[in-house]
C-alpha cells in the first residue's frame, strides 16, 4: 500500500549544492521514519514524479532555491506560494528545479488529486559548478533542514 507521506529530494547531485535535496533523502534513509513515510530521491525527473505524488496525503519537496539571502539559509514554502513565485511575485526567491516542480504540481492539481505540498527550500553556495560535495555552509546545514522536515512529518 502507497504511504501517506512522501519525502521528496530533487536536484542534481552533479552540481554541488544543486543536489541537497537529494543529500538529504540519502541522510533520512538512515534514520527511523514514521511508519507511512517515505524518501524517494526524485533526481532531476520531475515530470516522471507525478505517479509517486498521485494519492499522497502530503508531499514536502526538498530543493535548492535561488535568494538574495545567504547561503544554507532554508524556506518553507507552501504550494500556493510556490505558484505566486512562478507568476512573478516572489520576493526574491526562485526555486532553481522551479518550471520543472511548479508545472508537475499544476499537472497534479488538474487531475484533482492534489496533496499538501510543501517545499523545503535551501539557498545554495555553489550550484553550476561540477562537484558531488556539498559546500561547507551547506553541509552544516544539513541536520537543520533534516529537522525542520522531521518537524513536518510530526505535525501529522
Amino acid at each position: 500500500p502507497m504511504k501517506k507521506i512522501l519525502v521528496l529530494g530533487v536536484g542534481n547531485i552533479l552540481l554541488g549544492d544543486d543536489g541537497v535535496g537529494v543529500h538529504v533523502v540519502e541522510r533520512m534513509k538512515r534514520m527511523a521514519l514514521p511508519l507511512d513515510t517515505e524518501l524517494l530521491d526524485g533526481g532531476m525527473a520531475t515530470s516522471d514524479l507525478l505517479p509517486y505524488m498521485k494519492g499522497r496525503q502530503k508531499v514536502i519537496i526538498i530543493d535548492a532555491i535561488r535568494s538574495s539571502s545567504p547561503a544554507g539559509t532554508i524556506f518553507r514554502i507552501p504550494y500556493q506560494e510556490m505558484k505566486d513565485m512562478k507568476k512573478g511575485r516572489n520576493d526574491g526567491i526562485c526555486a532553481l528545479h522551479q518550471i520543472g516542480v511548479v508545472e508537475m504540481l499544476q499537472i497534479l492539481e488538474s487531475m484533482g488529486d492534489m496533496p499538501d505540498i510543501l517545499i523545503i527550500g535551501i539557498v545554495p553556495k555553489n550550484d553550476n559548478e561540477f562537484s558531488q560535495r556539498l559546500s561547507h555552509e551547506i553541509e552544516e546545514k544539513l541536520p537543520e533542514i533534516i529537522a525542520q522536515v522531521l518537524d513536518e512529518l510530526s505535525v501529522e
